[in-house]
C-alpha cells in the first residue's frame, strides 16, 4: 500500500517519463508472467528472457551461455 501523504502516478505517467530520457522502453509484465507459469520468483527470468530477446545485452551477455547456465 502507498505510505501516508506520497502520491504514486499512475503506471503511463512513469513510462513516458522514462521515455523521454531513455528512448526505448519496453514494459514487461513479469510477474504475471511468471505467476502463470507457476512461481513469481521466476520474474527475473521473465525478465532476462525479455531483454535477451530484445537485444539489450547484445555484447553484455552471450544468450547461447544463459540457455546453458539455466539447463
Amino acid at each position: 500500500p502507498p505510505l501516508p501523504g506520497v502520491e504514486v502516478p499512475p503506471p503511463s505517467r512513469i513510462l513516458n517519463s522514462i521515455r523521454s530520457r531513455a528512448g526505448k522502453v519496453v514494459s514487461v509484465p513479469a510477474t504475471r508472467r511468471a505467476l502463470e507459469l507457476g512461481d513469481a520468483r521466476v520474474a527475473n527470468m521473465v525478465l532476462l528472457g525479455a531483454a535477451l530477446a530484445a537485444g539489450a545485452l547484445d555484447g553484455f551477455v552471450d544468450a547461447a551461455a544463459v540457455e546453458e547456465a539455466i539447463r
